[in-house]
């Protein structure tokens, strides 16, 4: 029994952003064609080999013989509409893998070929997640309540609210998973979750990063619990509307950028654990030093900069995610904001509501949001629910897809990273390392995850071994 922070409103990857489908089916469910390992290395996975032209431009992937869980065997019909179907993601970072594509066709029942019009960085990173998931022709009409794959376990029961179970799935092509069952408990209340688990009501904690994470070392010291550190895997941030009146005057993005005391928020709302950034950078790729801010805590140059656009007094719709996350940090928000003559009017809301009020109908002004998106997210037209389009921001990314090496590619993305940043419609505030809190006797935790994945194919129980 794993216990999630948030509840999933939809398991529809593709139309939903948020981490909690991806947890429960990146690799469990259902299986990208590649994957990523954690030495950064790209290997097989569904497609059991690939081969790449000489000029970059086509990839031809060797589909593995597999089942999907409804029994139905896998071909490259399933792999092209999948494909398309992933193709028509809103979401920056799912869409910019597929940018640079040119066609995606069947050669034959276990060959697909995709064409690219030139040579990209991120199409080959964008196989091994959501981009490149395989689900049955016409599963995009049921992936929302029912989604079906190939992996190892299936998708078997999801009781909205409250929890989703997976079972081992029995013809998976691969090695059988340890557990026969894995069930998530959606349980936004992280105090409560780290108390299930001293009771011994659920094994593992999941994606603490929250309140919870206050109990962390007191739980850990005990016999019979564990902690385990993963990498970086979410930046927290703020999103500011471009609709806003207010925001059209860079003077104001600004002055709500300098009034952000990052170490207060970390140690105010997450005990200090994680790290101060000011760039929005997944994985990071350089550490993040004060000197480099952009806009870094300044209470009086932000009041300053209100009083030269002419605002004294600034009251702003915040909606933010009622769960262990956000429940601290945004009161420490609101009281630095206030300070300086901004006022946040809270208001608190489910993962369904704020997914759809905010994310989808950007019906907000100011919020608090932490994720997995990659920079990719914020380009034109949406923005990431930012509403802005920043023409030289979807330069710098596409000249990094173009790259010759990664090397280059890093660090074109990194200038990316920091026009976005300048630009204060999207101020991060913390990398945020999900701590997992668990039972010590299991094993197989991975400290590694490529797109927020919970992986359980290696768990297992220490007696076992």
């Amino acid at each position: 029994m794993i216990a999630l922070p948030n509840e999933v409103a939809s398991w529809d990857y593709i139309a939903n952003p948020a981490n909690g489908p991806k947890q429960v089916l990146v690799l469990n469910v259902i299986e990208p064609l590649l994957e990523l390992k954690a030495d950064r290395t790209i290997e097989p996975l569904l497609a059991g080999s690939y081969t790449v032209s000489e000029d970059g431009t086509t990839y031809d992937f060797a589909i593995r013989e597999a089942t999907f869980h409804n029994g139905e065997p896998l071909t490259a019909d399933d792999v092209v509409y999948s494909l398309k179907y992933n193709r028509t993601a809103e979401v920056g970072d799912v869409a910019q893998a597929f940018e640079a594509v040119k066609s995606i066709d069947k050669i034959d029942d276990r060959h697909v070929r995709v064409t690219l019009k030139r040579p990209s960085q991120s199409f080959l990173r964008g196989m091994t997640g959501p981009a490149g998931m395989v689900i049955p022709n016409d599963g995009a009409e049921t992936l929302g309540t029912h989604p079906v794959g190939t992996g190892p376990y299936q998708f078997e029961a999801d009781q909205p609210g409250v929890q989703a179970t997976l079972t081992r799935y029995s013809n998976h092509w691969g090695e059988q998973p340890y557990f026969a069952k894995a069930t998530f408990r959606f349980m936004t209340d992280e105090n409560a979750s780290v108390g299930a688990l001293g009771a011994g009501d659920i094994d593992m904690v999941a994606a603490l990063a929250g309140d919870g994470m206050l109990r962390v070392d007191s739980v850990s010291g005990q016999d019979g619990f564990d902690v385990t550190m993963p990498e970086v895997s979410r930046v927290t941030y703020l999103s500011l509307n471009a609709d806003v009146e207010a925001f059209k005057d860079e003077r104001v993005r600004q002055a709500i950028a300098h009034a952000i005391d990052r170490k207060a928020i970390i140690d105010g709302a997450y005990a200090g654990r994680q790290e101060a950034t000011c760039f929005h950078d997944l994985p990071p790729m350089n550490k993040w030093k004060e000197g480099d801010c952009p806009y870094p805590y300044d209470p009086d140059r932000a009041r300053e900069l209100l009083d030269d656009a002419g605002i004294s007094d600034l009251t702003l719709n915040f909606p933010y995610l009622n769960s262990g996350i956000y429940l601290d940090s945004v009161q420490i928000l609101a009281d630095q904001l206030k300070a300086v003559g901004i006022t946040l009017d809270l208001v608190p809301m489910d993962i369904a509501s704020y997914a759809e009020s905010v994310v989808a109908n950007r019906e907000y002004q100011l919020t608090q949001i932490a994720g997995t998106q990659k920079t990719d997210a914020w380009v034109c037209p949406s923005g990431f629910f930012t509403g802005d389009c920043n023409r030289d921001f979807d330069t710098l990314l596409d000249e990094a897809d173009r790259a010759s090496d990664t090397e280059e590619w890093a660090s074109l993305r990194r200038e990316a990273s920091e026009e976005l940043s300048n630009r204060a419609y999207v101020i991060p505030i913390a990398n945020i390392s999900e701590e997992i809190l668990h039972r010590s006797d299991l094993d197989g935790i991975e400290s590694f995850s490529s797109h927020s994945e919970i992986d359980l194919r290696g768990m297992r129980w220490a007696s076992s071994n």
